[in-house]
C-alpha cells in the first residue's frame, strides 16, 4: 500500500509551511515556534483533507512493509531536523528537545483528533503546546530533565 510520504514534504508540507510562515532555513528561533503553533492550531486539528502522514496514517504505517515505514521515518526526521536546527536549544541536548517537540506534536495532535470533542481534546491539545514551546525556549524544559 504505497503512502506519499516522501512527497509531502515538497508538496502539500511545503504549502501549509508557507501559509503558517515558516521557512526551515532561515533558522530562527520564530520557525520553530511557528510550526509549533501552527502544527497544535485549531485549523490544523480540523484539516483532515490535508492533514500530516504522521497524524493521518500512523496506525496503518506500523503495520506496513519497512519501505513505508523508512519513508515515514524520513517525514519525521525532517520534523526533527527543524526543530533541531531552528529551536532555541543548541548544545548537546538539542536533538533530545527536538524528538520531545516532534513527539509532543504529532502525539497531541493525534490524541486530540481522537477523541471525541470535548474539554479533555482541548486540553490534551494546549498542553502539548505549552510543554513544545517551553522545550522550544533558550534553557526550557530540558534544564529540569
Amino acid at each position: 500500500m504505497p503512502y506519499p510520504v516522501d512527497s509531502f514534504l515538497q508538496g502539500r508540507g511545503a504549502q501549509w509551511r508557507g501559509k503558517a510562515g515558516i521557512d526551515p532555513n532561515r533558522r530562527e528561533l520564530v520557525m520553530a515556534e511557528r510550526m509549533i503553533d501552527a502544527y497544535l492550531s485549531d485549523a490544523h486539528l480540523a484539516d483532515l483533507a490535508g492533514q500530516c502522514p504522521m497524524i493521518e496514517l500512523s496506525s496503518d504505517v506500523a503495520r506496513a512493509s519497512d519501505e513505508v515505514r523508512e519513508s515515514y521515518q524520513k517525514l519525521l526526521s525532517a520534523m526533527i531536523w527543524l526543530f533541531e536546527v531552528n529551536a532555541g536549544a543548541a548544545g548537546p541536548d538539542s536533538r533530545q528537545k527536538a524528538m520531545a517537540i516532534s513527539a509532543l506534536c504529532v502525539g497531541g495532535t493525534i490524541l486530540a483528533r481522537t477523541l471525541p470533542e470535548s474539554e479533555l481534546a482541548s486540553d490534551v491539545r494546549r498542553a502539548a503546546h505549552a510543554m513544545a514551546r517551553e522545550f522550544c525556549s533558550p534553557g526550557g524544559a530540558a534544564q529540569a530533565a
